[in-house]
């Protein structure tokens, strides 16, 4: 369990810098985001399990491509359509 705890911690902060590369996170994407890393972490270590690593470090690997060949809204285009695809059928408040 300890592997896990880590690795989360470790994704977070994957995450976080990713936030500041770019043009970063809309205003909403940034308000949240806490509950998102968490959120989506967990439900990605749900479907992926063991290989949840491996899958992580391709998609920031494809980001940062992004990010290098110019596609300066590259995060914040994942986070929404990991949102759209992860959380569609959340519950939300939006003001």
């Amino acid at each position: 369990m300890r592997r896990r705890c880590c690795g989360k911690k470790k994704r977070a902060e994957v995450l976080d810098r990713l936030a500041r590369l770019g043009t970063g996170l809309s205003p909403a994407q940034r308000n949240d985001f806490a509950w998102w890393k968490d959120k989506w972490d967990a439900k990605m270590l749900a479907e992926h399990k063991d290989d949840w690593g491996g899958v992580f470090a391709g998609w920031v690997q494809s980001i940062l491509n992004g990010l290098g060949e110019g596609n300066t809204t590259a995060f914040s285009l994942f986070v929404h359509a990991e949102t759209v695809r992860g959380f569609s059928g959340a519950p939300a408040v939006q003001l």
